[in-house]
């Protein structure tokens, strides 16, 4: 998988992610620093190769970067960066201590519920 600073890798088939991710697409700066596949769109063999599994994809957002890979809310938090403008700000504060703390509980939160929230379909259901 090509990258140029990330790729965040989400749920295509939940309603949910999708309607976040065209936020996110939005919103960015530079269209050529950030990347955005749907997990149902990589094989097995591909998610091998980033040292994820179906169930990892299943249950997280996962970012795929230059220097490693990150899930749930740090994901999100380098997705923001990569944005850049304010959301870069919004990324930062993802990342410093205390929200940082406080962060993987609210994407738990999110992630959960997410069936719930606008834009929702039933595929965003995970048990």
């Amino acid at each position: 998988m090509e990258t140029a600073s990330g790729t965040l890798l989400y749920d295509g088939e939940c309603g949910f992610c999708s309607t976040c991710v065209r936020w996110l697409i939005a919103r960015q700066s530079d269209r050529s620093t950030l990347c955005f596949v749907s997990s149902s769109d990589v094989t097995n063999e591909g998610l091998g190769e980033l040292s994820l599994t179906r169930r990892d994809v299943d249950r997280y957002l996962w970012w795929i970067g230059p220097t490693g890979n990150d899930r749930g809310a740090t994901a999100i938090a380098r997705a923001l960066l990569g944005t850049g403008g304010v959301w870069r700000w919004w990324g930062t504060l993802l990342l410093t201590p205390p929200i940082s703390f406080l962060a993987p509980w609210a994407y738990r939160m999110v992630a959960r519920y997410r069936y719930r929230l606008p834009g929702a379909t039933p595929n965003c259901r995970v048990d």
